[in-house]
């Protein structure tokens, strides 16, 4: 179930998103999509991953793969494993504007006049 229509459907008409569903369940039985990425919250990453793997899906995930147990990892990896479909977890913190600031001052090689990063 969709908890937000209203976004649901500002964010279709942003995009040119032809076709919208009311939730990941009826999204991976869709035979016509090859993948997906996961942006929901992180404590569901790795129960939509599964699910989406067991429909056959390719799969990108935002970091955290893995929120709460050891066990939890483990069910994925061997759900990856056995899918043999591709699994790809992506780093999105990297677009905070402190971080992305951070970055820049990084390749500058310099934190302060007069101050030289060495690599």
């Amino acid at each position: 179930m969709i908890f937000f229509p209203d976004r649901c459907a500002e964010l279709a008409k942003v995009t040119r998103c032809k076709k919208t569903y009311p939730s990941l369940e009826e999204l991976v039985k869709d035979r016509n999509i090859e993948a997906v990425m996961i942006s929901t919250d992180a404590p569901s990453h790795t129960r939509h991953t599964i699910e989406a793997l067991k429909y056959g899906k390719h799969v990108a995930v935002n970091v955290p793969a893995i929120w709460g147990s050891l066990e939890d990892a483990d069910k994925l990896l061997e759900e990856v494993k056995k899918s043999g479909l591709k699994y790809m977890m992506f780093e999105t913190s990297f677009l905070y504007e402190d971080l992305y600031a951070m970055y820049k001052i990084y390749n500058c090689r310099r934190l302060w006049k007069g101050h030289v990063l060495r690599r």
